[in-house]
């Protein structure tokens, strides 16, 4: 039975015009699991995500974090409910510094007003404070400390993308999306992301769904893989199992099992 902080897909379709991109995607992630969502190109993987997030609403089904039903609230809403994502494209506040992004993400959970800010009160220069220190935590959670005051648009690729990545645990989250973290990485950047995103699952234990080409990524993370193509999950189980679906190998390793 689903928890108050599983999230459950039933159902979940999405249409466009004559094109259905997802097709009865049906899931459970499971709080505190490690999960994958992989396909080729045009699978539907980025619209589930974008479905349970909110960036589109589905054109049929449910998605429920407990009983709450997202796919009714708005996108900031669900965000209120804990779920952060990054995205396939970088998207940091190129002109900020490293620290400044984390805290415009932490400013969610803060509250002072304009009086506090003009006069620099006690509420507002302890609240700046916290913000600082649990940059500072995030930031480190990432490795990425010894960079919070340079520009984020000076950072190294590899270090933009652990920047998002930090950014979305400030929001505290319950759900982390990564839409292809490892887009755009070499081999050693990978191999190091894997190793961080476990990190941050052993201190977090929040549950992490991840969108990804990279299978070395895939099978070195996640404890169940949903494999889609054309809309549809073909295969859905761990990542042993994953590698040895004949469906899976013919759509998506290329018609012979690779070993991850």
């Amino acid at each position: 039975m689903a928890t108050s902080e599983d999230l459950v897909l039933r159902n979940v379709s999405m249409q466009f015009k004559g094109v259905r991109a997802v097709d009865d995607f049906n899931g459970t992630f499971e709080h505190g699991k490690i999960y994958g969502l992989i396909g080729t190109n045009g699978a539907g993987k980025s619209t589930v995500i974008n479905m349970i997030t909110g960036s589109i609403k589905p054109t049929k089904g449910e998605i429920l974090l407990g009983d709450v039903r997202l796919d009714k609230l708005p996108a900031y809403k669900i965000a209120g409910c804990g779920l952060a994502r990054t995205f396939q494209n970088l998207r940091v506040f190129k002109q900020m510094t490293v620290e400044e992004n984390i805290k415009i993400a932490e400013q969610m959970h803060h509250r002072y007003g304009f009086f506090d800010m003009l006069f620099s009160t006690g509420k507002f220069r302890n609240q700046e404070n916290a913000m600082r220190e649990n940059a500072k935590k995030y930031l480190d959670m990432v490795g990425i400390t010894r960079y919070a005051n340079q520009r984020a648009d000076n950072l190294a690729y590899g270090h933009q993308k652990m920047l998002e990545i930090a950014r979305c645990l400030a929001t505290d989250p319950k759900i982390l999306l990564l839409d292809e973290p490892a887009a755009g990485m070499n081999p050693n950047e990978s191999l190091q992301l894997v190793e961080d995103i476990k990190r941050i699952h052993a201190e977090t234990n929040i549950t992490i769904i991840l969108v990804e080409h990279d299978m070395k990524v895939v099978m070195g993370l996640c404890e169940y893989i949903y494999a889609m193509a054309s809309g549809k999950i073909i295969a859905s189980g761990t990542p042993d199992e994953i590698s040895h679906d004949q469906a899976v190998i013919e759509a998506y390793l290329g018609g012979e099992r690779k070993d991850a």
